[in-house]
Parts: structure tokens; sequence; C-alpha cells
């Protein structure tokens, strides 16, 4: 996960969370208007349902 805050990118440590494991919870820093949420392959064995992918989320109120 990156996270764009106060003007700049700045990262988060990577979280390897399983299909049946529990939700996590990030609390963002204030000023944060951007997040891109990101699935990585964890190993070259990986099957195409862990093929990278991002989905970015962008906050547009005032």
């Amino acid at each position: 996960m990156s996270i764009y805050t106060n003007g700049s990118w700045g990262g988060v440590q990577p979280r390897n969370v399983p299909d049946n494991g529990d939700r996590l919870g990030e609390k963002l820093p204030p000023g944060t208007r951007k997040v891109f949420i990101g699935h990585m392959k964890t190993a070259a064995a990986d099957s195409a349902d862990d093929v990278p992918a991002s989905w970015p989320l962008e906050y547009l109120g005032t």
C-alpha cells in the first residue's frame, strides 16, 4: 500500500493476508488524500489468481 499525504507519496509495510484471514485495519495519517492498495505475487509458483494488481482510492472531498 502506498499513501499520498501532504504532497508526497510514502509506503506502508506490506501485509500478507490469506484468503481466509481476518481483515486488517490501518490508520491513515492526517492529510492523506490518495491510497493505492496492491496485490503482489509472493512466490514464483503463484497461480493466475495471484498476479500483481493495484487499486487506486482518492478522497475528493474538501
